[in-house]
């Protein structure tokens, strides 16, 4: 699954600033496998391109940016850590 999401990622996905070599790697978070795959960004550290769930028929589905399974924070905090973040009502509270 992890060549297919490359794949994907090197058809449909453009992200300015990030480039190949294109990797594709799993994560099993709260018993659910995760595909994700990412790049080299502009200053030389990996960059998260897009993760995905296996869908009922089998195919790779790509998850909604709020749904990331939060251990991929640790490894690309440049992309997420601004989706974990505590709400601004939260902070005010």
């Amino acid at each position: 699954m992890q060549q297919e999401a490359v794949r994907i990622c090197q058809r449909y996905s453009r992200i300015p600033g990030i480039t190949p070599p294109f990797t594709g790697r799993s994560l099993v978070w709260q018993d659910t496998p995760y595909f994700y795959v990412s790049g080299i960004g502009q200053q030389g550290r990996p960059r998260l391109i897009e993760v995905f769930l296996v869908n009922a028929g089998g195919e790779l589905e790509p998850v909604l940016t709020v749904n990331y399974p939060r251990p991929l924070q640790e490894e690309f905090p440049e992309d997420l850590d601004c989706l974990f973040q505590p709400a601004l009502w939260e902070v005010m509270i």
